[in-house]
């Protein structure tokens, strides 16, 4: 409290305390009680004053004790950080990175038919691109599983970032698992059967090739193949997308299927009237277009887990 508030309390007290004094002298009940009243004012505001500075300092102390402790909150997440961001760093590069570009470049593949090279129809020969990118993992799930063992860590671990993406990207690897494997299994169950309904079909393609493949004067030679592969012109089928397949690497790296690309109506006539195979492809391309939705979903799930630690570890991720 301040001098001149401690004086101001003492005159006006002293003041009633001769008021007080005088009253009793004078033996007049009248100003004895304003006497004691004043003096139990004085006391109340001089103790409400007082109480009123204790608070103030109490608050003080109440924002001065928040202020340290925000400080020392601060300094604990920073230590946590500093101690997880080298097992992060190495979950991202080794596992979520190496994932992420494997996802796209199978949604590349997927969209440019590429991922289903028949190698020999009619033994059912065929090479996928599959996610799970190795023979040693049933699924995709496995591989990643596997991976996060090898790093010693599992679902549980303790950075709240995993645990907030961690579930619903192993959901989504699951889906994709599903859906690919149902794929496998459609494409598997069908390509020798089709492939013994469109040999007619592929047949006429190059008997009316040779038939109207007679150059004009002056005109390029053109290169007709000794033997036709029929194999190949399925696989050129089976992409079911004629301008892409005739613009593929493979046809420019074998000039003696130059004929393809002045074929491309007898192509597209085996698609008319191979009704059935017709409706195959169409099928095979509605389940990638399955395929490339789950997979965007599973690449936008890791990207957003990517960012988030990016931002709170401060990890440059190429």
């Amino acid at each position: 409290m301040k001098l001149y508030n401690l004086f101001v309390f003492s005159l006006s007290g002293l003041s009633c305390i001769f008021l007080l004094l005088y009253a009793i002298f004078l033996g007049d009940s009248t100003w004895a009680t304003v006497a004691i009243t004043g003096i139990l004012v004085i006391i109340t505001a001089y103790y409400a004053i007082a109480t009123e500075k204790i608070l103030e300092v109490n608050a003080h102390y109440a924002k001065t004790t928040d202020k340290i402790l925000t400080v020392n909150q601060r300094t604990l997440e920073l230590l946590i950080v500093q101690k997880r961001s080298p097992k992060i760093e190495e979950i991202a590069r080794t596992i979520i990175i190496p994932f992420d570009k494997e996802i796209k470049t199978l949604i590349n593949a997927i969209k440019d038919k590429s991922n289903v090279v028949v190698i020999n129809p009619t033994i059912n020969r065929i090479h996928f691109r599959l996610l799970k990118n190795n023979i040693r993992y049933l699924t995709s799930l496995d591989r990643i599983n596997a991976q996060f063992e090898n790093i010693k860590i599992d679902r549980s671990y303790e950075d709240p970032i995993f645990q907030k993406y961690i579930q619903p990207i192993l959901k989504s690897i699951e889906d994709y698992d599903n859906e690919e494997r149902n794929y496998e299994i459609f494409i598997r169950a069908n390509i020798s059967e089709h492939y013994q309904k469109v040999f007619p079909f592929m047949e006429k393609v190059v008997k009316n090739y040779k038939t109207t493949a007679t150059p004009k004067i002056n005109a390029p030679i053109k290169i007709i193949p000794a033997h036709i592969d029929y194999d190949f012109l399925f696989k050129l089928l089976m992409k079911g997308n004629l301008d892409s397949a005739i613009e593929s690497q493979i046809i420019r790296r074998d000039p003696s299927n130059i004929f393809l690309m002045e074929c491309q109506g007898f192509l597209n006539d085996c698609y008319q009237n191979a009704t059935e195979f017709r409706l195959f492809i169409e099928k095979k391309s509605e389940r990638e277009e399955r395929l490339i939705e789950k997979l965007e979903l599973l690449s936008t799930e890791l990207d957003r887990l990517l960012s988030e630690w990016m931002n709170v570890y401060h990890i440059v991720i190429t």
